[in-house]
């Protein structure tokens, strides 16, 4: 009897502490998608990209047409 009363109290104890809840911490975007740092028109070719990445050496970007199957490289800082 004094184990079923254990195991029941233990049992109370640790569904009371898992149902507590969890305070998630606010997220905060990081970007200003109203105020940007930099604007840069790019040709007609690159209206439909469905991804964009840095390149290897850091200076290109690159853009993929999904659409198309092309991948384009362009220049960091003029696009």
């Amino acid at each position: 009897m004094k184990k079923l009363l254990l195991l029941s109290f233990c049992l109370s104890l640790t569904i009371k502490v898992f149902a507590q809840p969890v305070q998630k911490a606010e997220y905060v975007f990081p970007y200003d998608l109203e105020h940007p740092d930099l604007e840069i028109s790019l040709p007609h070719e690159l209206e439909e990209i469905s991804a964009l990445s840095l390149g290897p050496d850091s200076t290109t970007l690159l853009a993929v047409n999904d659409e198309d199957g092309i991948v384009f490289v362009l220049d960091r800082e003029t696009g």
